[in-house]
């Protein structure tokens, strides 16, 4: 699955031709408390940057998010394949799970959110297609599938913490004034758009390294807004770094983070091979 950039949402396509935009990389670098739990979860799993805690009593889904504050964390984010695989082995092997229990996605406005804040839907492990007006409440069975229930249903519940994103800190050169020729500046960064040539993503991920870029990659709603404020005019589609391999979805620069933002359209993502961004 490969990405395209639109003018403000993630949604896929069918294969074919797109301009494209290519982008100077900037990293993000975030920083998790080191709590005992966090400790023991790093020695199954390096990437697993969450501590969890199972509660076994049932409870709607505002009584677990209340009861998740209570201890300084959200009803459980699970972003992607990895954490999905650390929370099934830490759930079977600690408590023999039988049933399922509520995680913090959740569908607001008609888009998926998770419960803590964190801004990326990496990936989704649907055992049915969604539909929205049978629920907003996601759980989670014991073989990892997700369902949609109605929120006033009672269900146990996991919790999770992790630090703050607004700890994170950018490194980057913020004294940048100007861009290499050609290149436009975007807030402290420096991107090239290719609007008279139309490319497949492999052409044009080929020709964003020729040029010592790489595809577009987007880590916050301002950097999505800094974007699209700049193509305001522009009604192209773009194609962006962000593709999808045997298990989740990831960035095609290999500098870059993990994927911590998306905004992904109503009903995505699907099991596509190509994805769009629009607005």
């Amino acid at each position: 699955m490969h990405a395209l950039l639109f003018t403000g949402q993630f949604s896929p396509s069918a294969n074919g031709c797109t301009t494209t935009v290519t982008l100077i990389r900037l990293d993000l670098v975030s920083h998790c408390r080191h709590t005992k739990e966090k400790r023991k979860s790093q020695q199954l799993h390096a990437n697993a940057n969450w501590c969890f805690t199972f509660h076994a009593e049932n409870a709607t889904f505002e009584k677990a998010r209340s009861k998740c504050w209570d201890s300084n964390s959200s009803i459980a984010t699970v972003p992607d394949f990895l954490t999905r695989h650390f929370v099934l082995k830490y759930l079977n092997e600690n408590y023999n799970l039988t049933e399922n229990v509520f995680i913090g996605l959740h569908f607001s406005f008609g888009v998926l959110r998770w419960d803590s804040g964190y801004p990326a839907v990496v990936d989704t492990f649907w055992k049915e297609p969604p539909k929205p007006l049978h629920g907003k409440c996601v759980t989670m069975s014991p073989d990892g599938l997700w369902n949609l229930v109605d929120c006033t249903e009672s269900h146990p519940f996991l919790c999770s913490s992790m630090e703050r994103f607004s700890d994170a800190k950018f490194q980057t050169d913020f004294t940048i004034q100007e861009c290499p020729k050609g290149f436009h500046l975007l807030g402290h960064r420096c991107i090239l758009l290719y609007t008279e040539e139309k490319s497949n993503w492999t052409e044009a991920n080929l020709m964003c390294r020729d040029v010592g870029a790489e595809l577009l990659t987007i880590q916050s709603f301002r950097e999505q807004d800094l974007l699209v404020s700049m193509l305001a005019d522009d009604t192209s589609s773009y194609w962006i770094g962000l593709f999808r391999n045997d298990s989740a979805h990831q960035w095609s620069n290999p500098t870059q983070p993990a994927v911590l933002f998306t905004n992904w359209m109503a009903g995505e993502p699907r099991r596509l091979k190509t994805v769009t961004w629009r607005d």
